[in-house]
């Protein structure tokens, strides 16, 4: 099964990615609100962006605010500084505490560059100011609309995530300049028509190139969303691959029923011992066990009982061994044993205490009066011996000596 899924996760490893960048790029946005047209994808741009945006807020707000006050500094000082102007530059000075308590605000937690109705406040009083300070001291409409064709500008490019809000509140102000104009400047007729059309081309501009701004960034951030998930995609695949080789690399070098080592890896393994022994010097055993009379258990209680026995064995490996000692089943119900470093008196004494262990051993709960017990032959490999294998026939023949003997016994050469 797990061969399958590998081969499956290759053949739709690519296809996942691919299918992540189609989802990322099927987020559409809405022309007229700029906005992802899913609430998920866009939840998910504004947490991303917010950072960046109540960045660009804050600064933005200060330095419109101290735009604002050199505006006014200047009008006072061109013109006489009456009433009118030190009552224009208070009210300024007064709009610097809602203005810094946002700033303030966003710092601290940047949700409040979403707090659309007081930017938009915040937005109609800069606009107000602007008129109001230029009514008090010039009857300049051109100026005026100039102003405001910055001012315009400046909302749509610099406070980003919030169009149709800045739309809402650019064009009520251009409508309401212009509605309001003839009264405000009653010598000229209001704003002259060439003025006129030039702010609302402005507004048409600054729409147009707002729009264009917000739908590109969604759609930047979208790729980036695809390419994060096709990476996740990616690197999940990696890992289950890599998985699945550990897994079947384990499968090659274990036996299946007692997870010891099958007999090509414990031969394998068996012979690196070997080769180190000669070179450092150190003694190295063999035991070889073999379950005793174990056809009588399949005959009597059927296979399944008897792989309960062969499990039984292993465990009781495990248990007397210890974690240096390498264990492979050579097949059927044959197991080996490779002692580094112990002689062959000591792995007499541990193949002793391995063969009480196993005829203790409770096979199955329903039949505690089925034992199992094994026959074991030990023997160390000598300077004569050219390779591993002639120890583990030593010690196999020791093994069918033990079982000469009488069984569940255990027989050194």
């Amino acid at each position: 099964m797990d061969v399958e899924r590998a081969r499956a996760g290759g053949r739709n490893g690519p296809a996942a990615a691919e299918e992540a960048r189609i989802d990322a790029a099927a987020a559409p946005t809405s022309w007229w609100s700029t906005e992802f047209l899913d609430p998920a994808v866009e939840r998910a741009y504004r947490a991303q962006e917010r950072p960046a945006v109540a960045r660009r807020a804050r600064s933005s707000l200060a330095f419109g605010w101290l735009i604002l006050l050199a505006f006014t500094v200047q009008n006072v000082l061109v013109h006489q500084a009456g009433a009118r102007q030190l009552l224009l530059a208070g009210i300024v000075c007064a709009l610097a505490l809602p203005i810094g308590l946002l700033v303030y605000l966003i710092g601290r937690d940047p949700i409040w560059v979403e707090r659309h109705w007081f930017l938009s406040l915040i937005e109609f009083a800069a606009i107000g100011l602007v008129i109001l300070a230029e009514v008090l001291g010039t009857d300049d409409a051109d100026t005026l609309t100039l102003c405001l064709c910055v001012i315009v500008l400046s909302y749509f490019i610099f406070i980003t995530n919030r169009y149709l809000h800045t739309l809402v509140v650019s064009a009520t102000a251009v409508a309401a300049y212009l509605t309001l104009s003839p009264f405000v400047y009653p010598r000229n007729d209001g704003v002259s028509f060439r003025s006129g059309m030039a702010l609302v081309v402005i507004l048409a501009i600054a729409a147009w190139s707002g729009n264009r701004i917000e739908r590109s960034a969604r759609a930047n951030v979208a790729a980036l969303f695809a390419e994060r998930e096709a990476r996740a995609h990616l690197v999940a695949e990696i890992n289950h691959r890599r998985a699945v080789e550990e897994q079947l690399t384990w499968l090659a070098e274990h036996d299946a029923l007692t997870d010891l080592l099958n007999r090509r890896s414990f031969l394998a393994y068996a012979s690196q011992e070997f080769q180190r022994s000669r070179r450092d010097g150190h003694p190295v055993s063999v035991m070889v066990l073999d379950a005793d009379e174990f056809k009588s258990i399949n005959d009597r209680f059927g296979h399944a009982t008897g792989d309960e026995a062969i499990r039984a064995i292993a465990a009781s490996c495990r248990a007397t061994l210890d974690e240096l000692h390498l264990i492979g089943r050579l097949g059927g119900e044959e197991f080996a044993v490779v002692l580094p470093e112990v002689s062959v008196a000591s792995a007499g004494e541990l193949a002793g205490r391995l063969r009480e262990s196993i005829a203790a051993a409770t096979i199955i709960p329903s039949e505690p009066e089925l034992r199992v017990t094994v026959s074991i032959g030990v023997t160390e490999c000598d300077a004569l011996d050219r390779s591993l294998e002639e120890a583990l026939c030593r010690a196999d023949a020791a093994m069918y000596g033990a079982k000469a003997l009488g069984r569940d016994r255990v027989l050194a050469t």
